[in-house]
């Protein structure tokens, strides 16, 4: 949950009605398979509360990249847009997401076109209660410092950093996004401003932007110190930074003798403690924290300049580590790759191929194959059959696809699809979720209450052959972790409760895959 001052935003992110409500807005109109200058618009990748995210093939090189389509309304109504699509067409560097150019020829929608960060979000390397390998954690880390020490040195702040913006392109390496609470704070004159916006999500936050009185800098080393404990813990420090919460108590009053505090290396610990100061002023620059022992690999002194060393660690969790130079680099530098993360070690996963629509309601679901047919979208089970028809570089675009199709957040069952819907509401109702349907019928909604707030979800299900049915759980807003364990949960009980179902009936061979929505 991210939250910025009411006189800026009047949305409330404790309204869940909302929250469906705008992911559906985003979604309802495709533009699938529609032509943009030299880019046909294919499946979606991701939905914001104001626009939505697609991938887009280039017709000449076969070359994909994400294009965000920003509804001409919102953006001339949104100062908060407006903020984000300025800072962004200024950024250039290697663990920034590139902004390609923007086409505003349509009067309606304004396309972004973004380079695509085909390893979806750091988050999802993230295994809840575990963290991940110290060693990749340290190569994530030492990626994520060298883009904030850019952002820092052209007098942009961020103020929204945690593993969500984060994310990773082909080959594992960074890439910061997601400026819609970045400011600068730099005058005209390049002298360092005073910032009052209270912006950010609360587990990250630095506490003296909940004052509406601080410095940019050291807020984003509070906040990149937080996303450090979660990449080694796989849990937050805390609910937020105020003294209500004991944990953020303890840790300003030194008291670090807990879990998962007391299991962290002792030198990433010695980090972390000169980092969670309340005094920003007395907390390390990103200069500084990159010449710490445990980054240099020299002891915990941090006298060593330079890159980070290769590391130690298994080649199954990291290939090598090198560091970008942290100076603004043209695009031809762009294009190096920074430090190599194996692609064969944590699941991969980004947010998902448009999935269209499957109707069905809380206990009343569709009673016949037929029925099925008339409120689904034929989707590929294979990764391949995304791309058959794409260009000469289909291939290269399939590796890096290929993980999309079989995502974490998928429940795939060779069970009746109206089977698998109530064994999904009855999973869910088990678990303590509130689950019904949207007006439309095309989703089923879900509620589910944690310590952390309020968390909502879409589950839309459809088919991409004759028996198989899917699945696919979309988080539409509150903490991800509590999100991946309720998934977890669901996704144990259902495949559970598929195996006790009774076989089905012998029946005449299977007809042609089900049309699509408009075929039907």
């Amino acid at each position: 949950m991210a939250y910025r001052d009411r006189e800026e935003s009047p949305v409330s992110d404790d309204d869940p009605t909302l929250a469906f409500s705008q992911l559906s807005q985003c979604t309802q109109s495709s533009q699938r398979g529609r032509r943009v200058e030299d880019y046909i618009l294919e499946h979606t990748i991701g939905v914001g509360e104001f626009s939505k995210v697609k991938a887009a093939r280039n017709v000449h090189t076969g070359e994909y990249v994400a294009v965000k389509i920003i509804p001409m309304a919102a953006m001339k109504a949104n100062p908060v847009l407006q903020q984000e699509f300025l800072i962004h067409t200024k950024l250039d560097h290697p663990h920034v997401v590139h902004m390609i150019k923007f086409v505003n020829s349509d009067p309606e929608v304004l396309y972004v076109f973004l380079e695509l960060a085909a390893g979806g979000e750091l988050f999802d390397r993230i295994e809840p209660d575990v963290g991940m390998h110290s060693e990749l954690a340290k190569a994530y880390f030492a990626q994520l410092l060298v883009g904030v020490e850019y952002l820092h040195s052209i007098g942009v702040a961020h103020r929204d950093i945690k593993p969500e913006n984060i994310l990773l392109d082909a080959a594992g390496s960074v890439r910061i996004t997601d400026f819609g609470f970045a400011t600068d704070f730099l005058d005209d004159n390049g002298s360092e401003r005073v910032l009052t916006t209270r912006c950010g999500s609360p587990p990250y936050v630095a506490p003296e932007v909940l004052t509406g009185s601080y410095r940019g800098p050291p807020a984003d080393v509070w906040s990149v110190g937080a996303v450090l404990f979660v990449l080694l813990t796989g849990q937050l420090p805390w609910d937020s930074p105020t003294h209500a919460c004991f944990e953020y108590t303890a840790i300003t009053e030194g008291n670090f003798d807990f879990a998962p505090w007391s299991s962290l290396p002792p030198p990433a610990l010695a980090l972390l403690r000169t980092i969670f100061v309340l005094d920003p002023e007395k907390r390390p620059t990103i200069q500084q924290i990159q010449q710490c022992g445990w980054l240099t690999g020299d002891g915990d002194d941090g006298r060593k300049r330079g890159r980070a060393p290769v590391s130690s660690s298994p080649t199954r969790h990291l290939a090598a580590l090198t560091v970008a130079s942290p100076s603004p680099s043209p695009s031809a530098k762009r294009r190096r790759l920074l430090p190599q993360v194996s692609r064969t070690t944590s699941a991969f996963a980004m947010s998902q191929p448009e999935l269209e629509h499957v109707s069905v309601a809380v206990k009343a679901a569709p009673t016949s194959s037929a029925a099925f047919c008339e409120m689904a979208q034929s989707q590929p089970i294979r990764a391949a059959d995304l791309y058959a028809t794409a260009g000469p570089s289909a291939a290269t675009q399939l590796n890096e696809f290929k993980e999309v199709v079989e995502r974490m957040t998928r429940i795939s069952l060779d069970v009746p699809a109206v089977a698998l819907f109530r064994l999904i509401a009855d999973a869910l109702e088990a678990a303590g979720a509130r689950v019904r349907p949207i007006p439309d019928q095309f989703r089923l909604l879900v509620t589910y209450s944690t310590r952390f707030g309020q968390l909502s979800l879409v589950v839309r299900l459809f088919r991409g052959g004759t028996k198989r049915v899917m699945a696919e759980f979309m988080r539409a807003r509150g903490d991800m972790f509590e999100f991946k364990k309720l998934f977890k949960r669901v996704k144990a009980d259902v495949e559970a409760a598929a195996l006790a179902l009774p076989p089905p009936p012998s029946r005449a061979p299977s007809p042609p895959p089900i049309l699509a929505l408009s075929q039907c």
